[in-house]
């Protein structure tokens, strides 16, 4: 008995500093070899410090990519190291997300925000809704590649799990202010994980609009910065078209809330991505115009996810899938078995 509970406690101590109570460091999915253009697939590098996790990935998913219509661009493996915090924290400013990769899916895919990076006349006013403009070109999985030839998906990909309206909905991802991502579904309870389940609605919702001369702040626009009418392009086809109204639905204006979650039993500030009730994608799709945390600026940008991993290595792919620290676990357990 003296034996059996020895070794249980050197197993829990050895999970402990191997970074198993944390969910950003161990539910990444592993790479498992290579894939399309001959990249290795999903998160081939995990490494963290009591401050960070490191992610190292290609953008490459395991799962078939590809064709991308009317798309031009090809996708190739991206080498990317990206820091996130460990300990997430609420930011006291807004951090407006970014064009480009604004998170990852667990797969170390990237997740991009709403924005196609165009808008109308070029005027930087009228957003272009990237699930309107460039829906043609995703392949079956929702994803694509852009100019960089970096995979990305700007909506929750049902090639990564599976939505059920009888449990909560699975960890899909992180944001880069650490802050977790989930599917649609959570407890209709924020903090009781007894409560039903239910499919989590967001606050933004299409203008009363007729004509595109206004901003949801009120602000009048002259006619050189006015968008396209209603008739060239249906509401909702722009960002400017959406507004934000508190308790419209469940989440706040950053797409998420502080809940209980099965991962997070203490709770967290996670977010959720956004359906209709048919499940079909709706703005702001992910993560909401603003970051709830802290957001480490070098995952933005040109040049940026080019961290030098750092601390302990939790994974890093090679043909046998060990590390020499999963060896010395395993030599540790055997040692306590044949010693006690």
């Amino acid at each position: 008995m003296k034996s059996l509970i020895f070794l249980g406690l050197i197993i829990w101590l050895l999970k402990v500093v191997n970074g198993q109570v944390y969910p950003i460091i161990t539910k990444w999915v592993k790479s498992n070899g290579t894939g399309y253009a001959n990249a290795k697939t999903n998160v081939y590098k995990i490494t963290y410090t009591s401050d960070y996790v490191y992610v190292s990935t290609n953008s490459i998913p395991t799962f078939s990519i590809g064709p991308w219509a009317s798309n031009p661009n090809d996708a190739k493996g991206q080498s990317f190291t990206f820091r996130l915090p460990i300990n997430p924290s609420y930011s006291s400013t807004k951090v407006e997300v970014p064009l480009g990769h604004i998170g990852l899916w667990l797969n170390g895919v990237s997740v991009y925000n709403a924005d196609d990076g165009m808008t109308y006349n070029n005027k930087g006013v009228w957003k272009r809704n990237a699930y309107v403009f460039e829906g043609v070109s995703f392949d079956a999985c929702k994803g694509h590649p852009d100019g960089s030839s970096e995979y990305h998906q700007h909506i929750s990909s049902s090639c990564l799990y599976n939505n059920t309206a009888n449990y909560h909905s699975p960890l899909i991802g992180f944001a880069f202010d650490g802050y977790p991502i989930y599917g649609p579904y959570g407890y209709s309870s924020a903090t009781d994980t007894s409560s039903a389940i239910k499919r989590l609605t967001t606050s933004y919702k299409t203008r009363s609009i007729t004509d595109r001369t206004t901003l949801s702040n009120g602000t009048v626009l002259t006619a050189d910065l006015q968008g396209p009418t209603l008739a060239e392009y249906a509401l909702g086809s722009y960002l400017q078209d959406y507004e934000y109204s508190a308790g419209y639905g469940d989440l706040d204006e950053y797409n998420g809330r502080y809940c209980k979650t099965p991962e997070y039993p203490s709770g967290t500030y996670a977010y959720f991505v956004a359906t209709d009730s048919s499940l079909t994608p709706v703005y702001p799709f992910v993560v909401g115009p603003y970051y709830r945390g802290v957001v480490e600026s070098a995952n933005f940008g040109t040049g940026s996810g080019k961290f030098t991993s750092s601390g302990t290595v939790y994974y890093e792919y090679s043909a046998a899938n060990l590390n020499i620290f999963n060896v010395f676990t395993l030599i540790i357990v055997l040692l306590a078995t044949r010693l006690f």
